[in-house]
């Protein structure tokens, strides 16, 4: 595979080609973009904080299922497989598909990752153990989509900007089941994917600003102060530390969502 294409497309290809080619047509991608949204953000609240998956479980049965932790944990696991599997058969079935890749499907796919992957991050934040550790996750929770907008906007400005790379999403996913998986390594789980996202970000403002393009990059330094003010318009809301952590979620996912809009603009009128 050419590097343009990236690892993750290569997996699409070589394993994918044959399910992709019988759902074509028949499910939408976009369909398979919100199923692996529900089952990963169930899988990463069951792994991140299986006590109040417990709870939850209980009360939505009224009182008749019981898991135990064990079992939530394996169901979390099972769920969060099955959303990176998602993940990878919707794009290899928007491509086989009569309409190819639509426009708002490359925008929703994206913000589904982003979603599935920081939901861990907001609930280790809320529920830390110490300075430290609350730091580490809001440092990610900060920095993980700001390489992907950084990203769009360059690729909105016509400038080709690769996914892959230190602080792809291939990368940072290992790190983050660590964290799930062990919580004595949930600290460094937090400080190794914050340092991720930030070289991933600060490697793709250089190739955006290299790229010699003053609009780009004016673009890049616009989008890149709404977002910081967004940040911490969502850190003065009043409530509790969860409900700071949805809010600003929700914040930075909107202003992810509007750059990734003008990337699909351009990939549609090329």
């Amino acid at each position: 595979m050419e590097g343009d294409i990236g690892r993750k497309r290569a997996i699409e290809y070589e394993v994918f080609a044959k399910p992709a080619e019988l759902l074509a047509n028949r499910v939408s991608a976009d369909s398979i973009t919100a199923v692996g949204a529900a089952v990963g953000t169930v899988g990463s609240y069951f792994l991140a904080s299986p006590e109040d998956a417990i709870r939850s479980m209980e009360q939505l049965s009224g009182g008749k299922l019981h898991p135990t932790r064990k079992q939530i944990r394996i169901a979390g696991a099972l769920a969060l497989g099955a959303s990176y599997v998602c993940d990878l058969l919707d794009g290899a079935v928007a491509r086989k598909s009569t309409n190819g890749e639509t426009f708002y499907g490359t925008v929703f796919d994206g913000m589904v990752n982003k979603l599935v992957d920081t939901t861990p991050a907001l609930i280790f934040a809320a529920k830390a153990n110490g300075l430290n550790e609350k730091a580490a996750w809001l440092s990610y929770i900060f920095t993980s989509p700001m390489a992907s907008m950084i990203r769009s906007r360059g690729v909105a400005n016509n400038i080709p900007v690769p996914k892959t790379g230190f602080g792809g999403r291939a990368s940072r996913v290992p790190v983050l089941l660590a964290g799930l998986a062990n919580e004595s390594l949930r600290g460094l789980a937090g400080k190794v994917l914050t340092l991720q996202s930030t070289i991933s970000a600060i490697s793709r403002y250089k190739q955006i600003k290299d790229s010699g393009s003053n609009e780009a990059i004016e673009d890049v330094n616009r989008d890149l102060l709404e977002y910081v003010a967004l940040f911490v318009l969502g850190r003065v809301v009043v409530g509790d530390s969860m409900q700071k952590e949805v809010v600003t979620l929700g914040l930075e996912l909107a202003k992810l969502g509007h750059v990734k809009l003008s990337e699909a603009r351009t990939n549609t009128n090329k």
